[in-house]
């Protein structure tokens, strides 16, 4: 309140209690993102995949680092608070990358023998991961190598090539 320049009267007639502010925080690090963009409903499955990865992977890079602290902290404790924000905004993404995948199997672009579930976990996995884990490498010796200046290029270069690998893309 003092940051903003607010009484603490103001904040609590918005949001009843500290755990509705911290929840309302917590919506803001998460916002839905639109992946339903008429510019991609032309593209074949392997171009609308690479197409999301890169909305969801600038989606990460919006967050600063504080905000990775915390969602560290929530992603540890699963807690009630974590488990609305999981279904509310998680699930709903994987399902909707699960289900690219999955179209693009039954159209024959997309090749595979592996689980599919386990292929969009690879996806979340590696871009949530690697953005996470930048707050614990920072300030330290091998930060610089782990997160050169293009970093997201460079891990989603080796992505694009494991899924490659993973969907049988040629």
């Amino acid at each position: 309140a003092d940051k903003a320049g607010l009484n603490k009267a103001m904040i609590y007639y918005h949001y009843k209690s500290k755990e509705d502010l911290y929840k309302a925080v917590l919506d803001n690090f998460f916002q839905k993102v639109e992946y339903e963009n008429p510019s991609l409903e032309h593209l074949n499955s392997w171009d609308r995949l690479n197409a999301c990865i890169e909305i969801f992977s600038k989606k990460l890079e919006m967050d600063r680092l504080e905000r990775f602290s915390i969602i560290t902290r929530e992603l540890v404790s699963c807690g009630d608070t974590f488990k609305e924000i999981r279904d509310k905004y998680w699930i709903p993404e994987y399902v909707f990358f699960h289900d690219i995948i999955t179209n693009g199997v039954a159209k024959g672009e997309f090749s595979t023998k592996e689980k599919i579930d386990f292929i969009v976990f690879t996806i979340f996995s590696h871009l949530v991961y690697y953005k996470i884990s930048q707050v614990t490498y920072d300030n330290s010796t091998i930060y610089d190598s782990l997160y050169p200046e293009n970093n997201r290029e460079k891990i989603l270069e080796y992505l694009k090539k494991l899924l490659k690998f993973l969907l049988n893309v040629k």
